[in-house]
């Protein structure tokens, strides 16, 4: 028997490769569940690896004051044990697969996610799907976590930028809160109580559920209708906006001899329609660019000076943030923000591409981390009415006139904010400037009042005769003549008179 060419070998091989290769993801691709649960597929990296996440649109803002905190203890608790499986650290499954899970919870969302080689991909599926929908509430081990999330707050005081700045801008909006509450109120929630915001906010409404990895795509939304398909419907969370506060919101506290200190200036916005949130992603990006390339690259102020976009559901932030080394680059650092923000009358084209390739990367995942934070922008143009793929479309179209009408929009001194420790938004001004014109204005009304007072009444001040040369004479070079006080008495008598005869006047 002769041997197969090598070319033949070759083509069968690459043949058997192809057909017993996962499929890969091509892209975003959404299906909906009859309870309106969404399920999304994300494009990958092509490497042999599978993200699951999951996002649940409740956090800190929609806690009641006195369970501060319970959402992430919730968090804690879901990834103990589920239906049907032990607590995730002792999970043998888990381990023997070598996957990674972790979860965290923000102001807005609780996100859960896990990742490991595709080839396990139906077993990440079941198990997430189980812990998140199905947790058990076992006493013992709420107590265990209550200890653990306690521990926590005192090593680390939970999200204190959130607790300063946040309150400095939101006052005392739910906004404001710290996310893992205190020790106190973790200390007074029961399991009754986890398990009734278990009920009340994870439901298909509020949750989203994606992937990305090479996996077959058809199989894997077929998994995911059937794990999660069981999960109830229920209204979507809403809550009151906050009051922004402007201007400049912390005082000059610095003592010692650190000079070292950080830029935290930016903007306010409140944008509520999904349509207008591309220009918002791409200007973030845009002036996060220049920002690195001005304050960095060409006047060396700063190591890392970054622009962030921060969505909550009805207010937004663009903050400019910059590490440095010296407190007197603080006033520098401000005038080059100024300076790009009013750049943006005329942006730069190919700097508007790039930006818009970078935001549109976003949505190519290539880690379980990457998949929730393109899944935490998903879900808000979800839940306010847009479409993820009219999203991409529009950041792939993004022109200068949009920066500039998006700027033009949001970009003013009445939304503007800074958090670092010198004041550097002259707001002295408008105050003082008002504060002038009202007193002339009341000067001018008060003369106004009396001329018409002493008019009505007849008491209006005659207008004082010009000096006559016989009533103050002086010759040049010789004393001063004096003249008597009668006599003075009766010229201003005289002078009258005269007036009023021409007048008419009795």
């Amino acid at each position: 028997m002769r041997p197969l060419p090598l070319a033949l070998l070759l083509l069968a091989a690459w043949l058997l490769c192809l057909l017993s290769a996962p499929a890969t993801a091509q892209g975003f691709r959404e299906e909906i569940t009859k309870a309106g649960l969404r399920l999304w597929e994300f494009s990958d990296d092509d490497a042999d690896r599978f993200s699951l996440a999951v996002i649940v649109g409740t956090g800190s803002r929609d806690e009641e004051e006195e369970q501060a905190g319970i959402s992430h203890f919730l968090e804690h608790v879901i990834f103990q044990s589920a239906a049907e499986r032990p607590p995730e650290h002792s999970d043998p499954e888990v381990s023997r697969r070598g996957l990674a899970t972790n979860g965290y919870t923000t102001s807005e969302v609780t996100v859960y996610h896990i990742s490991g080689s595709a080839v396990h991909w139906p077993f990440m599926v079941e198990w997430l799907a189980d812990h998140v929908l199905r947790p058990r509430f076992e006493v013992a081990e709420v107590e265990n976590e209550r200890r653990t999330v306690q521990q926590e707050i005192a090593t680390e005081g939970p999200d204190f930028d959130a607790l300063t700045f946040e309150a400095m801008l939101y006052g005392d909006h739910p906004l404001a809160r710290s996310i893992g509450g205190s020790e106190t109120t973790v200390a007074s929630i029961t399991v009754e109580d986890l398990r009734a915001v278990h009920k009340r906010f994870y439901h298909a409404a509020n949750i989203a559920v994606g992937f990305a990895g090479r996996v077959p795509s058809t199989e894997c939304f077929e998994l995911l209708h059937k794990s999660f398909g069981g999960v109830a419907a229920g209204p979507p969370v809403g809550k009151e906006a906050p009051d922004l506060r402007t201007g400049n919101l912390r005082r000059e506290t610095r003592v010692g001899t650190d000079r070292s200190s950080t830029l935290r200036i930016g903007y306010h916005l409140q944008c509520t329609n999904a349509p207008e949130l591309p220009s918002l992603l791409v200007l973030s990006q845009y002036l996060d660019d220049r920002f690195f390339a001005v304050a960095r690259e060409e006047q060396h102020l700063a190591y890392a000076p970054s622009v962030r976009l921060i969505c909550y559901r009805d207010v937004q932030r663009l903050d400019f943030v910059c590490p440095t080394s010296d407190r007197a680059n603080l006033r520098p650092l401000a005038t080059i923000v100024e300076d790009l923000v009013g750049e943006l009358r005329h942006p730069d084209p190919a700097a508007i591409a790039k930006a818009a390739r970078t935001v549109n990367g976003r949505f190519h995942c290539s880690s379980a981390t990457e998949l929730a934070d393109t899944m935490e922008l998903a879900a808000w143009v979800a839940w306010h009415g847009g479409e993820v793929p009219a999203l991409v479309a529009s950041i792939a179209k993004m022109q200068a006139i949009d920066l500039s009408t998006a700027a033009e929009r949001w970009l003013h001194q009445d939304s503007r904010f800074n958090l670092s420790e010198v004041q550097l938004l002259d707001t002295s001004g408008a105050p003082w400037a008002l504060f002038v014109l009202l007193a002339i204005g009341l000067l001018y009304l008060f003369r106004a009042r009396v001329l018409y007072v002493a008019r009505a009444t007849g008491s209006l001040l005659r207008p004082r005769p010009k000096p006559a040369g016989r009533v103050l004479s002086m010759k040049k070079g010789g004393p001063i003549k004096p003249v008597d006080d009668d006599e003075i008495e009766r010229s201003f008598q005289r002078y009258f008179e005269e007036e009023d005869r021409s007048r008419g006047d009795r």
